[in-house]
C-alpha cells in the first residue's frame, strides 16, 4: 500500500514502493519470456532551458539515475541548451539539442542565437520535437516543469501521443513555481494540459517544506495524479562525476592549507551584483575563493570581474564547469543563488551556505530560501541587500555549521524514480 500524506495526495513510501517494484519486476520478466520479441523500455525527457541550466541538469540527473537502475532503459533527452554536450552521458542515453530560446528578466522569450522571428523558432522546435518523438516511440515521456513546453511547443506532440500511442506522459514539477497568487493563476491557465495530457505529476520536493497542491489550489482531479518524490540528493551526481573523472583538472586550484568558499551565479545572466560583491568582499585570512560565473554572464561584466580579480590573489574565476557539485563538496562555505539544483547540492552535502535568491521574474527562489532558512538549514540574504560588506560579515561570522538537513528534509527523490516508472507502466 502506498503511503498517504492525506486522503488526497499520494506520497510514495520507499519500502512499500520497493516491494511493489520487486513484484512488478517478476511479472515483467514473466511477460518478457512469453514474447517472441522484446525491446528496452524507452524513456524521453524534455526540458525547455530558456533561463539558466537548472532544468537540463535536473533531467540529466534523472536520466543518469534511471540508466543505472534495474529498468535498464534506453533514454532520449531533448534539451534547449547546447551545454548539455559538455556533460558525460551514461550508456544507453543520448541527446537532441534544440535551437535555443533566451528568457529575459521580464519573462519574455526570444531566440538566443538564431536571427529569426519568434514564430519561426517556435515552428522549428515544435516540428523537430514532434518528428523525433514520433520516430522514437517512447514508452514514457517526462516533461520538466512546463506542461505545454516553451510557448506551447509541446501541444502538437502531446496531443498526438495521447490519441495515437500508448505512451505514458509524466509532468515533473519543481517544488515551487512562484508566489501563491501567481502560481494559482498560472495553474488555472494550464489546468487543461494537466488533465488532458498527463498520467502522473511528480513534484520534486517535500510538502513539509512547501505543498504546491495547496498553494496553487490544485483540483481534486489533478491531485489524484500527484506524487511527491522528495528532493534530489546530489551526492549521486557527484559520485558519477568522480567515476567519469570530471573536473579533476580543478584540483590544481585547491589550496588545502586554507578553507574554500565557493560563489556560484547559476546561469549567470542576472548574477552581476553578487559577483562584484564577492570579488570586493574581504575574505577571512585563512580562506580563498572560487567564483563560478555561469556561461550567460555578459562578457563586459566578466571582463571587469577578471580585471578586479587580478588584484585579489585569493580568488579565482571560472565561467563554466561540468560538475559544480564537485566544487561544493570541497568547499567549507558556499554562496549561491537559490535555484533548485543549487539548493539540493548544499542540502545534500550539508554545507554552511548563504543563499542570495533571484526575485525576478519569479519569486520561486525567494520562497524556497525563506522556507529553508526558517528550518535552520541555510542562511539567506535579499538580493537588494547584497554588498561586499554583507558578504564579508557572513564570512567572518562564527555561526554553527549546518548539520541535519538530510534528517529534516526528504532527499530521497532519486530513489523513487524507478519505482514510479514501474508504477506508471501498469496504469
Amino acid at each position: 500500500m502506498i503511503g498517504l500524506k492525506s486522503p488526497e495526495i499520494i506520497i510514495p513510501d520507499p519500502e512499500s514502493m520497493l516491494n511493489y517494484t520487486k513484484k512488478w519486476e517478476a511479472e515483467r520478466g514473466r511477460l518478457n519470456k512469453s514474447r517472441t520479441t522484446s525491446r528496452r523500455c524507452r524513456i524521453a525527457l524534455y526540458s525547455h532551458d530558456t533561463m539558466g541550466l537548472g532544468h537540463m541538469r535536473r533531467n540529466l540527473l534523472i536520466a543518469q539515475t534511471l540508466a543505472s537502475s534495474n529498468i535498464d532503459p534506453t533514454i532520449l533527452m531533448i534539451a534547449g541548451a547546447k551545454e548539455i554536450g559538455e556533460f558525460p552521458l551514461p550508456e544507453n542515453v543520448d541527446c537532441l539539442v534544440l535551437p535555443s530560446y533566451h528568457k529575459t528578466l521580464n519573462g519574455n522569450y526570444q531566440p538566443r542565437n538564431l536571427k529569426v522571428e519568434n514564430h519561426e523558432l517556435h515552428e522549428l522546435r515544435e516540428n523537430t520535437i514532434f518528428s523525433v518523438l514520433k520516430s522514437f516511440k517512447p514508452d514514457v515521456f517526462i516533461v520538466d516543469n512546463v506542461p505545454d513546453g516553451a510557448l506551447g511547443e509541446l501541444n502538437l506532440v502531446l496531443n498526438y501521443l495521447r490519441k495515437k500511442t500508448s505512451t505514458r506522459c509524466v509532468l515533473g514539477l519543481r517544488d515551487i513555481q512562484d508566489e501563491s497568487t501567481v502560481s494559482r493563476r498560472q495553474y488555472l491557465s494550464i489546468e487543461k494540459a494537466y488533465r488532458d495530457y498527463y498520467d502522473m505529476i511528480w513534484i520534486y520536493g517535500d510538502p513539509a517544506v512547501y505543498d504546491l497542491t495547496i498553494e496553487s489550489k490544485f483540483s481534486q482531479e489533478i491531485i489524484k495524479k500527484v506524487y511527491y518524490t522528495g528532493y534530489f540528493d546530489q551526492r549521486n551526481r557527484i559520485n558519477l562525476a568522480n567515476i567519469f573523472n570530471i573536473n579533476r583538472e580543478l584540483n590544481e586550484l585547491f589550496n588545502f592549507r586554507k578553507k574554500l568558499v565557493v560563489c556560484m551565479l547559476g546561469g549567470g545572466q542576472d548574477g552581476a551584483r553578487l559577483a562584484e560583491s564577492f570579488i570586493a568582499a574581504k575574505l577571512p585570512e585563512n580562506y580563498y575563493g572560487i567564483l563560478v560565473t555561469g556561461p550567460y554572464l555578459p562578457d563586459d561584466i566578466k571582463h571587469k570581474l577578471l580585471n578586479d580579480c587580478a588584484k585579489e590573489k585569493n580568488i579565482r574565476i571560472l565561467d563554466f564547469i561540468k560538475e559544480p557539485g564537485y566544487l561544493i563538496e570541497k568547499a567549507d562555505r558556499v554562496i549561491t543563488m537559490g535555484g533548485y539544483n543549487s539548493i539540493c547540492e548544499v542540502l545534500s552535502l550539508e554545507k554552511k551556505s548563504l543563499i542570495v535568491p533571484r526575485i525576478e521574474p519569479r519569486k520561486e527562489q525567494w520562497i524556497r530560501a525563506s522556507r529553508l532558512q526558517q528550518m535552520g538549514v541555510v542562511d539567506m540574504l535579499h538580493p537588494d541587500e547584497v554588498s561586499p560588506e554583507k558578504i564579508t560579515d557572513w564570512l567572518m561570522s562564527d555561526g554553527p555549521e549546518i548539520k541535519g538537513a538530510r534528517e529534516k528534509i526528504n532527499l530521497n527523490g532519486l530513489q523513487m524514480l524507478s519505482s514510479l516508472i514501474n508504477l506508471i507502466a501498469r496504469k
